[in-house]
């Protein structure tokens, strides 16, 4: 009690390069997201009841969007029927244009997140290579060394290469797993793992 408590973290710097297939990732972020599910079923239920919603959701999109009908005249109701039928065909064109163009921008968001993972991995993959590198560098200097052919600070030089190496490796790791869970942002899953 009263002693602080020292957490030495142990990161893991295992990196599983599967390669992520971006039209699935692009499929289930389109079940899985919630903004396009509340827009399909805002869509499948529109009618005059739910049209005060439907105005609400089109002015988040754009303010111009969300604006009440005005009244027609008496000539253009004889012509073309009731203002609220007029306004609910409207409601639904702007909806359906308004959900075609969330789902294509979720789905260049997803495909975007998946690049970030692959050009992510691939610097990992390097940082990796330069650290393995430097480890039989300073294998080979301790074997020099043994023989009298390697200077202490030789060694010692390649042991601050080694260290940055892994500070390298470490910090690439860490940006593979934020390109994870930007991913997982873009599709919707997110939320869901958060609870």
């Amino acid at each position: 009690p009263g002693e602080p408590i020292h957490l030495v973290p142990q990161p893991n710097l295992t990196l599983h390069a599967e390669p992520i297939d971006a039209e699935s990732a692009i499929s289930l972020g389109m079940q899985t997201r919630a903004d396009l599910a509340a827009l399909r079923l805002l869509l499948s239920e529109l009618d005059t009841q739910t049209l005060p919603a439907a105005r609400s959701s089109l002015s988040q999109a754009d303010p111009g969007l969300g604006v009440p009908a005005p009244s027609l005249g008496n000539l253009h109701k004889l012509f073309r029927g009731s203002t609220a039928a007029c306004e609910l065909e409207i409601r639904r064109a702007q909806l359906s244009e308004l959900l075609e163009t969330r789902e294509q921008q979720v789905a260049s968001e997803i495909r975007l997140a998946v690049r970030e993972i692959e050009t992510r991995l691939k610097q990992a993959a390097l940082a990796t290579e330069t650290l393995a590198s430097w480890q039989q560098r300073l294998g080979d200097l301790k074997a020099l060394r043994e023989v009298g052919s390697a200077t202490p600070v030789d060694i010692q030089q390649v042991q601050f290469e080694v260290t940055a190496a892994e500070v390298a490796l470490l910090k690439q790791v860490i940006a593979v797993r934020l390109a994870e869970v930007k991913l997982k942002e873009a599709q919707g899953l997110l939320a869901a793992e958060c609870g």
